[in-house]
């Protein structure tokens, strides 16, 4: 099934929009003991957590609390074409 393909190949990532980009943003995600890795795109911040549904409130507030202001919040999707590339990319290594 996509779902279970998705969940195998890729991590799962919270994508934070903010009103203002700041470097800082990534430290401050960064001290959560949960969060596997952050990076800013632009006015993205990339999360990878292990249970976005769980960890996000976590993350939002923690976030709010440094003074950053969210625009939108949303776990990054991966289309099937994602999937078939990476099954591809797996299947040529040796």
């Amino acid at each position: 099934r996509p779902a279970v393909l998705r969940s195998r190949l890729f991590a799962r990532t919270t994508i934070v929009r903010l009103r203002t980009t700041d470097a800082d943003w990534v430290n401050t995600v960064g001290e959560l003991e949960f969060v596997q890795s952050a990076e800013m795109l632009d006015d993205r911040l990339f999360v990878t957590v292990d249970d976005p549904d769980s960890r996000n409130p976590h993350i939002v507030r923690h976030l709010v609390n440094a003074g950053a202001e969210i625009v939108s919040l949303a776990e990054r999707e991966h289309s099937l074409e994602d999937v078939y590339l990476k099954l591809m990319d797996e299947e040529q290594q040796p």
